[in-house]
């Protein structure tokens, strides 16, 4: 069976793009899919071609005249088959640009991504002043607001200041550095999240001025500066945890005004519909939600009992299925809620928050294991939003006197090489 047959159409699509060299974050962002989604056509990919390595991929892809060979074009008769010594003609080619690309990474700093990236160097902890940089605070000063990325921007929308609840919405040039205001929430609320699918971000419910739960969902488009409204929750919601995962949007738990809820629901931006999923063992509001490679980790957050140190695990394709999600995680060293979460290379990252007694205002989640996220300055009481693009992490941190919020990049990795394996 040929390539071409082997693979579906997205599946040729994506293979190209690997072979043009593109990390799996920019073909996310250039086909309008998330990153997960990515991971999971490439994984396909590998299976299918019996490769380990996206070098071997791209072999696989001149082999099956997927993409053109380098150095020249070939042209591809019908029912032509493949030319049985084209990788061995091309090898040696292949394994010394390969080598010289390896040399000149090491040297620079480079990245060379496979489909699983795992980082090999981390940063060591001496450095903590040098990972961190202080960027220009948030024009004013706000809290319980929502945090995106896309492209070279960040977007801070929303939030609570010292007067009550506000609709602003602020977007950072990472390029120049710099805060400019950008089209308001048409509904002011706070205590909300957002995710970035495709090019739009999704900012579900939220606490309105009247101090009430709403149930809208508006969507902010980022390239044309609007909003547009999108089907809405199926029930008023606020201070839920919030994560994108293949293309949809999962919420879970949270608060109605007047109970901390176990629901879970999740949105087909394509379809705009929501659908429920399998809810909680436990209720909670104020938690977090990140997304990994084959799973949604819920961590902590607050109910009747206080603030909570379980984390759970859930599958969606399971839920899909009609099989129980839900799984016990790692739980957190002490009970936080209100804190930022976020993850790279299926790394799980937290700063600050509400927090049950002393400990450390910033935890990494290394292999079962949490352990110290090095910080320059204490974030435990503070309301932080975190989030990350490539190796960098990125803070908005606003104190309990609500002076200032400030925002902060970190450093996590010096570098990450990754050697493609060549047969």
């Amino acid at each position: 069976m040929s390539g071409e047959n082997l693979l579906s159409d997205r599946e040729q699509e994506i293979l190209r793009l690997v072979a043009e060299g593109l990390t799996n974050r920019e073909i996310a962002q250039k086909l309008s899919i998330s990153h997960n989604t990515v991971k999971v056509h490439l994984s396909n990919i590998f299976e299918k071609a019996g490769v380990s390595s996206r070098t071997e991929a791209t072999l696989f892809a001149i082999q099956q005249r997927i993409v053109g060979v380098p150095g020249g074009e070939v042209e591809k008769t019908e029912n032509q088959p493949a030319a049985p010594g084209l990788i061995r003609q091309f090898r040696w080619v292949w394994v010394a640009i390969v080598l010289l690309i390896i040399l000149i990474g090491i040297s620079l700093g480079m990245n060379l991504s496979p489909v699983e990236e795992t980082p090999v160097a981390m940063v060591p902890t001496a450095d903590v002043a040098e990972r961190w940089q202080a960027l220009a605070s948030l024009p004013h000063s706000d809290t319980a607001m929502a945090f995106a990325a896309y492209s070279d921007e960040l977007f801070s929308i929303g939030g609570r200041d010292s007067e009550g609840v506000v609709g602003d919405v602020y977007r950072f040039d990472l390029e120049t550095g710099t805060w400019t205001s950008a089209a308001p929430k048409p509904t002011p609320v706070s205590d909300i999240e957002a995710a970035l699918i495709g090019e739009k971000i999704y900012v579900p419910g939220g606490i309105d001025a009247s101090g009430e739960p709403v149930s809208t969902l508006e969507i902010y488009d980022p390239r044309e500066d609007s909003w547009t409204t999108g089907a809405p929750l199926p029930e008023p919601l606020a201070d839920y945890a919030l994560a994108d995962y293949e293309g949809l949007l999962y919420l879970f738990g949270g608060t109605d005004g007047e109970a901390f809820l176990n629901v879970v629901w999740f949105y087909d931006p394509e379809q705009d519909v929501w659908h429920p999923g399998m809810a909680m063992a436990s209720a909670r509001e104020g938690a977090a939600a990140v997304a990994l490679t084959d799973r949604i980790v819920v961590l902590g957050g607050r109910n009747e009992t206080g603030l909570l140190r379980s984390t759970l695990s859930y599958v969606p394709s399971r839920d899909a299925s009609g099989e129980n999600p839900w799984e016990e995680f790692v739980d957190m060293p002490q009970g936080r809620a209100e804190f930022g979460a976020t993850s790279i290379y299926d790394l799980v990252y937290l700063l600050g928050g509400e927090m049950d007694g002393k400990g450390e205002s910033g935890l990494i989640l290394v292999e079962d294991e949490w352990v110290s996220l090095p910080v320059e300055k204490d974030y435990s009481g503070s309301q932080t939003r975190l989030l990350s693009i490539g190796q960098l992490l990125y803070v908005l941190a606003t104190p309990p006197e609500m002076t200032e919020t400030k925002l902060f990049s970190y450093q996590a990795f010096y570098y990450s090489i990754y050697i493609p394996i060549v047969p």
